[in-house]
C-alpha cells in the first residue's frame, strides 16, 4: 500500500475473477488496517481487525472470497460489520 494515511472513511477494494482462499498481509503498509474478505454472494466471510503494520503476518481468509476490501482500523466495529454481514459499496467520485 505505501501510504501513510488512510482517511476514517476511505478504503480500498479487492476484487477477483473467482471466490478464493485469500491472504494479505502489511507489508510495505505504514497503518493498521482492517482488512474485510467477503464472499461473491457479498457476504463478510471474514475481519483482520487492527492489523499490525509493517509486518508478513498473513491473515487468511478463513472460507473463499471474491473481493477484499481494506480500511482503517477500526472501521468495521465502528459500523457493526462482522462475519455475515451482507455489504454493498457504491464508487467514489468527486
Amino acid at each position: 500500500m505505501e501510504r501513510q494515511t488512510i482517511g476514517h472513511d476511505e478504503g480500498m477494494l479487492f476484487i477477483y475473477d473467482a471466490p478464493d482462499d485469500r491472504f494479505f498481509w502489511m507489508r510495505d503498509t505504514y497503518v493498521s488496517l482492517d482488512i474485510i474478505f467477503v464472499s461473491e454472494m457479498l457476504q463478510v466471510v471474514y475481519i483482520a481487525r487492527d492489523t499490525e503494520p509493517l509486518t508478513e503476518t498473513r491473515h487468511w481468509s478463513r472460507g473463499p472470497a471474491q473481493y477484499v476490501v481494506e480500511v482503517a482500523a477500526g472501521f468495521s466495529e465502528r459500523h457493526g460489520i462482522t462475519p455475515g454481514t451482507r455489504i454493498t459499496w457504491r464508487k467514489h467520485t468527486e
